[in-house]
């Protein structure tokens, strides 16, 4: 059998792994020393009441070798092949943690992709990889299936205020002060893993249409594959840019998905992300 695994930072929840039939690793998040345990839709919204209650702006943990040794040893005496598909090595140590586990259990077939992605990205390379188990593909044929779509991956956004990045190292400093000005709203992008900017507009509106441009210098979209929008806490926002996404591409096969605290942690309330995957040249 094909173990496919993953981790929370691809805001699938614990139901539709199971769906899936899928792994899913849990990411740490806590509020000082109290732990917030993100494994349903309902968690995704106390995380917000949370994250508005406390006095502690939350943090945020990798997933541990020991987690990943489980699973290994596990597969190692089912005699299963393993597919791990992690958050990006530039955001997260959890894909040296898989690689730090793997070196302790001595078995071979075990294959660990490096999304450079997350939230919607890497959910997008996780349904691949179920779909190609599906059609009956072979472990090494998934790892270089989803390693090659990987690059193919497009992520934009805009957040409400850049210092749970700052906060966080997800951003430099020097970044923060495009966004301090009032009203003025970071257009952001994945970029080889990395979050950078990409311009900035003022207010929410204008911020969704910069990405409706933005879009639309990279709308070669693979129709295989979902047009996913992602939001923190607030959906209104969505709906009016899901809506211009429409009008605008044509695009019927749309998806909208909650993000949790994993990622909500470093992009804080009031976020809009959008995710597409690019045809291969």
């Amino acid at each position: 059998m094909i173990k496919i695994v993953t981790d929370t930072s691809s805001d699938i929840t614990l139901k539709q792994a199971q769906e899936m039939d899928i792994i899913l690793l849990a990411l740490p998040v806590t509020f000082g020393d109290t732990p917030y345990h993100q494994l349903d839709d309902e968690d995704f919204t106390k995380f917000y009441d949370m994250h508005e209650r406390s006095k502690v702006l939350p943090v945020t943990s990798q997933i541990t070798p020991g987690q990943y040794l489980e699973v290994f040893e596990n597969a190692k005496r089912n005699h299963d092949s393993v597919v791990v598909i992690a958050m990006s090595s530039r955001l997260s140590g959890t894909w040296q943690s898989a690689h730090i586990a793997k070196d302790q259990v001595d078995y071979n077939d075990i294959h660990i992709i490096d999304s450079l992605s997350a939230s919607m990205g890497q959910r997008i390379l996780v349904e691949y990889a179920v779909r190609l188990r599906q059609e009956g593909k072979g472990a090494g044929e998934i790892t270089a299936l989803i390693s090659e779509a990987r690059g193919r991956i497009r992520l934009c956004g805009t957040v409400d205020t850049l210092k749970y990045l700052i906060k966080g190292g997800r951003v430099s400093k020097s970044m923060g002060i495009v966004g301090s000005a009032l009203s003025i709203k970071p257009i952001l992008c994945l970029e080889n893993g990395a979050i950078r900017m990409a311009g900035k507009a003022r207010g929410f509106g204008g911020a969704t249409k910069k990405m409706i441009e933005f879009i639309s210098n990279d709308m070669h979209f693979d129709p295989s594959f979902p047009f996913c929008c992602g939001y923190t806490k607030a959906k209104g926002h969505l709906d009016m840019f899901s809506q211009l996404v429409k009008e605008e591409f044509k695009l019927k096969n749309i998806k909208i998905y909650p993000v949790g605290g994993v990622i909500g942690t470093h992009v804080g309330p009031n976020a809009l992300i959008a995710v597409w995957m690019v045809k291969n040249k």
